[in-house]
């Protein structure tokens, strides 16, 4: 006679946590790929923020609230979703590995070059990656990428920032349905020396890749903003970290973020902050976006 005996099996598995808030406390779950937006009051103004992750398998606090990819039917625990997604109208196949979509509403004016966007963490790094590691990655992401990136990757509380005016992958005045910003080609924001009525996000990021022209433009109190963030050097799907670093030509080098987690190094902010006196180290916080890895039990059927 055959018979099957089931035990459960509760294996370790880091799973990602995304939350969001201001630098002080970062307790909103953000739904994932579902298109609806949490609201953030920080110091700087009033947020709202939107994630898409490509085969996210988060954090048990996803669970109700999240979708593995845009435009799934259920969420991650397989309840059948009882509202139409508010990301319906974008293709899956045109969402990069990581979006992250803002709304800013500043509570004053704030000048182009005094507003960045960004990492930090909020213990030292420097005992965990290589000292190599970082210095080369950062190298390389100021040749290739943005030339005004400033850091300290060596301090207590390192960051790596870069001019919002250019890190953003879109931008564009919130005068609009945000469906028309993200299939529009052409951005609106306006600046001092601008000719034409809208340009292609890459002239902006080329135009405002020097300081002296993002002082040229100003975050307006009366004005709301559009803000987005794609990335395909971020993998983070189906539980697995990893980064892509660029190197010379087209060619990247993958480095898994779970060599080095741990208890203490377990999250990273993407941040939107105001420098003061030129210094980014303290500044004034806006949003903090915060992704963390938790352990968490999975159970799992195995057949003796």
């Amino acid at each position: 006679m055959f018979f099957k005996i089931f035990s459960l099996a509760m294996p370790v598995r880091k799973r990602l946590l995304i939350q969001a808030g201001s630098i002080n406390d970062q307790n909103k779950t953000v739904p994932v790929n579902t298109g609806k937006f949490v609201d953030v009051t920080t110091d700087l103004g009033v947020f709202s923020v939107s994630v898409y992750i490509r085969n996210f398998d988060g954090s048990s606090k996803h669970r109700e609230n999240s979708l593995y990819n845009a435009l799934d039917e259920t969420t991650l625990d397989g309840t059948t979703t009882t509202q139409e997604s508010e990301s319906e109208g974008q293709v899956q196949t045109e969402l990069p590995n990581l979006r992250i979509l803002i709304k800013f509403q500043p509570n004053a004016d704030i000048n182009g070059s005094n507003l960045f966007f960004g990492n930090e963490c909020s213990v030292p790094v420097k005992e965990y990656v290589p000292t190599t590691l970082m210095s080369t990655g950062l190298r390389f992401f100021k040749w290739f990428l943005n030339p005004t990136i400033e850091s300290d990757l060596y301090g207590d509380r390192p960051f790596i920032y870069g001019l919002a005016l250019n890190s953003f992958s879109k931008m564009g005045i919130a005068d609009r349905p945000q469906a028309d910003f993200l299939s529009d080609k052409l951005e609106n924001l306006l600046w001092e020396t601008k000719t034409n009525s809208e340009v292609t996000p890459t002239d902006r990021r080329k135009y405002f890749c020097t300081v002296e022209n993002a002082k040229k433009f100003e975050f307006e109190k009366s004005k709301s903003y559009y803000m987005m963030f794609d990335t395909n050097f971020l993998k983070l799907g189906d539980s697995s970290y990893n980064v892509s670093l660029p190197a010379l030509g087209k060619q990247t080098f993958d480095v898994n973020v779970l060599r080095f987690a741990n208890e203490k190094l377990d999250n990273i902010h993407w941040t939107i902050k105001k420098s003061v006196d030129s210094d980014l180290a303290e500044g004034v916080y806006g949003l903090v976006l915060n992704f963390r890895l938790v352990e968490e039990d999975v159970p799992e059927q195995t057949q003796l």
